[in-house]
C-alpha cells in the first residue's frame, strides 16, 4: 500500500475516533457537545488537564479505551503525516541530485527547451532514436511528470544563462527552442548562442516574420509547424502514395527504412571517388538521393560522375544496417 494511501485511511480513523468520542462522552457522561469534543481532544493528545466534571465507572471504562486506541491511531496518523511531508520533499531531493549528476555527465547531448505539444513530439523522436536529450521545463507539474518517467529535465527559464548551463549547453550538440511563443524562443536563442557559439539550433515559430527574426538571432534552422502541417495535408490530399512513402521514410515505427545524412571525412574512402566509382549502391545498398557540397550547394540527384569531396554531405535511403555501413566507408580511412 503506497504511503499517501496509508495516510488517507489513518486521517480517516483518526477523524472517526473523534466523532465516537464526541458521542461517547455525549450519550455516558450527558456532556454538552463542546465539553464533549474537550475531553475526546485532552483524551487522544494524553495531554493530562483536568476532567469537566468526574466520570462515572462508565465513563472511565471508556476513556480507558480511548487512550489506548487513540494512542496508537494518533501515532500512525503522525507517522504517515512524517513521511508524506519530509519523504516527499527528500525523494523530490533524491531525484534532483540524481538527475544533476547525469547532466552534468552528458557531452554531445541536445537541448529541449520547453515540454508543450510541439517539444513532447522531438522528445518522442528523440528517445526513438536513442539520442540523448535533457528538457528545459519552467512547469512544477510538468516537470514532475518527466521526472517519474525517467527523462532528463531541469526546471526553470530557458531564456536564463543559469538554468542553459544547468542543462550542460556549453557541452552540447544542439539546441530544440519550441517554446509557445517568438519572443521567447528569440531569448532563448540569445542566451544559448552567446554560450555556445558552436550549438547547432532549431527554432520553432509561429509565423514568417518570427522565421526571420528567429534565423537573424542566430537559429540554424526556423521550422513553421502550421506551414509544414499546411503542406502536408496538401501532398496528402493530392499525391496520397507520395505522402505515405515520405511519412513511410521519415516516421514509420514498422519499417526498417529511414533517411540518413552521412558527413565524408578527409582521407575516406569515398573521398575524390565519384558514386559511379564508389559504387555505393552495390557496396552499402543504401541510395543516395542527394549531395550537399562543403560549399554548402545542395545537388538533387547528383550525378553519378561527380566526384566526391571531403566536408561533402550525402543524404541516403536505406536500412539502420546499410546506413551504418556507409558511414563506415565515409569516415574510415582508405
Amino acid at each position: 500500500m503506497s504511503i499517501v494511501r496509508q495516510f488517507q485511511l489513518s486521517l480517516i480513523s483518526l477523524a472517526a475516533l473523534l466523532v465516537v468520542g464526541l458521542l461517547g462522552y455525549h450519550l455516558i457522561e450527558g456532556l454538552d457537545w463542546f465539553d464533549s469534543l474537550y475531553m475526546t481532544v485532552i483524551t487522544l493528545t494524553t495531554v493530562g488537564f483536568g476532567e469537566v466534571k468526574p466520570l462515572s465507572d462508565a465513563g472511565r471504562a471508556f476513556t480507558v479505551v480511548m487512550v489506548l486506541v487513540g494512542v496508537g491511531v494518533a501515532m500512525w496518523f503522525l507517522r504517515n503525516l512524517v513521511e508524506v511531508v519530509v519523504g516527499e520533499e527528500l525523494r523530490d531531493l533524491l531525484g534532483r541530485w540524481k538527475m544533476e549528476r547525469k547532466v552534468g555527465a552528458m557531452e554531445g547531448h541536445f537541448i529541449i527547451c520547453g515540454y508543450g505539444r510541439i517539444g513532447r513530439e522531438v522528445a518522442a523522436e528523440f528517445a526513438r532514436f536513442e539520442v540523448p536529450f535533457v528538457v528545459i521545463e519552467r512547469d512544477p507539474d510538468v516537470v514532475r511528470e518527466l521526472r517519474e518517467a525517467g527523462v532528463l529535465v531541469v526546471q526553470g527559464d530557458a531564456t536564463d544563462d543559469g538554468v542553459l548551463e544547468s542543462a550542460g549547453v556549453g557541452r552540447a550538440k544542439g539546441l530544440v527552442a519550441a517554446a509557445s511563443s517568438d519572443a521567447e524562443n528569440v531569448f532563448i536563442i540569445l542566451s544559448a548562442r552567446s554560450l555556445n557559439p558552436d550549438l547547432f539550433i532549431v527554432a520553432r515559430s509561429e509565423t514568417e516574420v518570427g522565421q526571420k527574426k528567429l534565423l537573424k538571432a542566430g537559429a540554424d534552422r526556423v521550422i513553421t509547424p502550421y506551414a509544414i502541417g499546411g503542406r502536408r495535408i496538401a501532398v496528402a490530399a493530392l499525391r496520397p502514395t507520395v505522402f505515405e512513402f515520405l511519412d513511410t521514410v521519415m516516421r514509420g515505427d514498422e519499417v526498417r527504412w529511414s533517411l540518413e545524412e552521412v558527413e565524408i571525412r578527409p582521407g575516406s574512402e569515398l573521398e575524390g571517388r565519384s558514386l559511379r566509382e564508389a559504387d555505393v549502391r552495390g557496396r552499402t545498398g543504401a541510395v543516395v538521393l542527394a549531395v550537399k557540397t562543403a560549399s554548402g550547394q545542395l545537388l538533387t540527384n547528383p550525378s553519378p560522375d561527380r566526384p566526391l569531396e571531403a566536408g561533402d554531405t550525402l543524404i541516403a535511403l536505406g536500412t539502420s544496417e546499410q546506413l551504418e555501413k556507409l558511414g563506415e566507408e565515409a569516415t574510415s580511412k582508405s
